[in-house]
């Protein structure tokens, strides 16, 4: 039995079939802000949707041999899903988000990529990038792949991850542990591993961690930058650079620009897969109550984004929250 805090990093696996006994998170979110965190030891189903045509199946998993806790991350969809709470079997089946995950085709050429860019956005995408360099006296984007760098590149993203709104709201805590260094170190060795930072005034503001799993896809894993580095567009700016790095990069088919949707991975993306997020639980008043007060809150949050959408103040609030961290 395996038991430890599952990453952001740890959710990907090669198959549709459920983990070992792992622990996973269960947040009640208003918004981006953190209510409520409990933590399950249970299993997690998290198959490779490139690889996977099938789309799962949610009653057929209630049937199986699963852990009464189950979390299901990022599966194809199937027979149009919807949010909400439903019942199979003795268990809970709460899907608490479908969406679209956009991906960069990498495999043809960059320069044909950008043709399909329209003139405005491309031609603003490449002043925020001259901007950040202009900031600079030496290099403004380095890159890490070897097993070598994985110390280094941990040393230098760790205190931008500190300051980042990622990790001060959203939990996404960079480790440093040996074990976690370990780990990247084996994944580089395989080629498997990719670190970016970005600089401004010669200073790290902002990084990147990329995996690759499968046949040749690099996920866009763990990132953070420090607030008040935002007026560089540091994100922006990062993705542009990991995405023509990747057509370079024979190691890299299809950069997935993994959950959630955005106007910069809009930008970006050549196609997406519509995928679904859901728990299953014991069919009791406890796990009941839970997923009511998850689900009463993301309607809550649902309002408050069309309300600030209408008013078009969606992202001066989104930007102000984050430059606070």
């Amino acid at each position: 039995m395996r038991s430890q805090s599952l990453d952001k990093s740890s959710y990907q696996i090669e198959s549709s079939q459920p983990e070992d006994f792992t622990q996973f998170k269960f947040r009640i979110l208003l918004g981006e802000f953190c209510l409520l965190k409990k933590v399950f030891d249970g299993q997690i189903v998290k198959p490779n949707i490139f690889a996977d045509k099938g789309s799962m199946n949610l009653e057929k998993l209630c049937e199986s041999d699963i852990a009464d806790h189950t979390h299901v991350v990022s599966a194809r969809c199937g027979n149009d899903p919807r949010i909400g709470i439903t019942q199979s079997g003795n268990r809970i089946v709460y899907t608490y988000k479908i969406f679209n995950r956009m991906f960069v085709d990498v495999s043809g050429d960059y320069e044909s990529y950008l043709s399909n860019f329209k003139k405005k956005s491309l031609s603003s995408l490449r002043r925020k990038i001259k901007k950040a360099e202009k900031s600079n006296t030496t290099t403004t984007i380095q890159d890490f792949t070897s097993a070598s760098q994985v110390r280094e590149f941990v040393e230098i993203a760790k205190p931008i991850s500190t300051q980042s709104y990622q990790e001060a709201q959203l939990g996404t805590v960079f480790r440093t542990d040996e074990e976690w260094i370990a780990q990247l170190e084996t994944l580089a060795r395989n080629n498997r591993f990719r670190g970016y930072v970005l600089y401004i005034n010669d200073e790290p503001v902002a990084y990147n961690y990329c995996p690759i799993y499968g046949d040749g896809i690099l996920l866009y894993d763990l990132s953070g930058y420090i607030p008040e580095s935002n007026r560089y567009s540091p994100g922006t700016v990062l993705q542009a650079h990991i995405i023509e790095r990747s057509f370079a990069d024979d190691a890299i088919k299809i950069y997935d620009l993994c959950e959630g949707e955005g106007r910069h991975k809009e930008q970006f993306a050549t196609g997406s897969n519509t995928c679904f997020n859901a728990y299953i639980f014991p069919k009791n008043a406890y796990y009941k109550t839970l997923v009511s007060a998850h689900r009463a809150m993301d309607q809550i949050s649902d309002k408050i984004v069309a309300i600030t959408e209408r008013l078009g103040i969606k992202d001066k609030i989104k930007t102000f929250l984050r430059r606070r961290g």
